[in-house]
């Protein structure tokens, strides 16, 4: 194996043996071979790794979303690859480790887990990130107390992942009529910011988040979403009003013939008026315009207001993960 450095591994304060009699390497993968095993790790579950088919569709998935695969980084031991992790850095300066959702079988797995993932989070500290993520199984009990005992993440939210096919649209609301539309250029970019501020108040959907990232590196990450389009990024004022109401981001996802609802919001004052009604007619017209089949979005499981408007304008609960996170 290509192992880290050893300047490298004492910067990042990485054991490169876990006992100390027993040898344990952290690095990167020499080979393919190594590659699809770690993969292999990743993707497995409690009967064991996932087969070498899936994996391999995994690593043909990350190269057409940009994602180096030769970043992964993996702990052997004899040979054997006990833990692996896949860090990809986003924009906006986050991190997502792409890590196993299984229970390490012994205490020497254990320490390789703790070890990879306090590798990979050093790493992507270093390069500038200021906050890691990792989703897991909500069923994958052991692995989230172990990336919250063991690495130091803490559980943001379970989100569900919400999908409709856009078929018919409702009819306007009575909000609708006086509501002014204003969508994204350079020039209202303090407008789009101060909306983003204003939804985050006493909101319910991650608050967990609140105050952990610059507004612009936000923007940035949701603009790194999907195929952006400034057209569908929309700030919305009611009447003569010139303060943000609301604000909803849209993006295709044009290889999987959908569009992602990146982010609604309310400000305070403008709640429980069916603007959020009038954001979703918006969102599913905008698919419609686009020609695209489906309209779909993740959402803190806990947030009831949004998942009541989400459920009754059609949208269905498809997945569900926990977001683990730990500021860098």
């Amino acid at each position: 194996m290509a192992g880290l450095s050893d300047l490298l591994l004492r910067t990042l304060g990485v054991a490169s043996c876990a006992p100390s009699d027993i040898p344990l390497r952290i690095g990167l993968p020499n080979d393919q071979k190594q590659r699809l095993a770690g993969i292999r790790l990743i993707l497995g579950h409690s009967s064991g790794p996932a087969g070498s088919t899936e994996a391999q569709g995994f690593l043909e998935s990350c190269a057409e979303r940009g994602i180096d695969a030769a970043r992964l980084i993996v702990a052997e031991q004899t040979d054997q690859i006990l833990w692996a992790v896949l860090p990809v850095s986003n924009p906006g300066r986050t991190a997502l480790l792409i890590a196993p959702g299984i229970r390490p079988e012994n205490l020497i797995q254990r320490r390789a887990a703790v070890a990879t993932v306090q590798a990979a989070l050093d790493i992507q500290r270093l390069a500038g990130a200021q906050l890691a993520q990792i989703l897991v199984d909500p069923h994958d009990s052991d692995a989230i107390a172990l990336y919250c005992d063991g690495c130091g993440l803490t559980r943001l939210a379970e989100l569900f992942y919400l999908r409709m096919k856009v078929r018919r649209l409702p009819n306007p609301g009575p909000a609708e009529s006086a509501m002014r539309w204003h969508t994204y250029s350079p020039d209202r970019h303090e407008l789009f910011k101060n909306a983003l501020l204003a939804s985050y108040e006493n909101t319910l959907d991650c608050p967990g988040l609140g105050g952990r990232r610059d507004m612009d590196d936000v923007i940035i990450g949701h603009r790194a979403t999907g195929d952006h389009d400034p057209e569908l990024w929309f700030v919305v004022t009611h009447g003569d009003d010139p303060t943000p109401a609301g604000i909803l981001l849209l993006a295709p996802m044009s290889k999987h013939d959908s569009m992602e609802l990146i982010y609604l919001g309310l400000s305070p004052a403008f709640r429980g008026r069916r603007i959020g009604a009038a954001l979703m007619r918006r969102a599913m017209l905008a698919t419609q315009e686009r020609s695209l089949a489906r309209l779909c979005l993740a959402v803190d499981s806990l947030n009831i207001p949004a998942l009541k408007l989400y459920y009754r304008h059609g949208m269905e609960r498809v997945g569900s993960r926990v977001a683990l996170i730990r500021p860098l």
